[in-house]
């Protein structure tokens, strides 16, 4: 969990936060585009929205799905990010023993 906590201060900025906790700078990037940073690495996501959902998916298995989505600061109806990856744990799997 803490990993998940900590990846919106790593890969992420923002533009809506007050006051900022990461604030976004702005740039323009050689095609053109616009690109983000945090002062430390560019190309990040602006204002990210991050959820862990865990679903019953059989008898003793859940489903752990991680979803990021990033909307485009000048186009409010693009996503610039849409991201969707699902894990599976057994409930006897004893992962934490590893």
């Amino acid at each position: 969990m803490d990993k998940f906590n900590d990846s919106p201060y790593a890969y992420g900025c923002t533009l809506t936060a007050t006051p900022p906790p990461w604030p976004c700078e702005s740039y323009t990037r050689a095609d053109g585009t616009t690109g983000y940073s945090n002062g430390q690495r560019n190309d990040i996501m602006p204002d990210p929205v991050a959820k862990l959902i865990i679903t019953q998916n059989q008898l003793n298995v859940r489903a752990l799905t991680l979803t990021f989505e990033v909307t485009d600061p000048q186009d409010p109806t693009q996503l610039l990010v849409d991201f969707k990856y699902t894990k599976y744990r057994h409930e006897d799997s004893a992962y934490e023993e590893e």
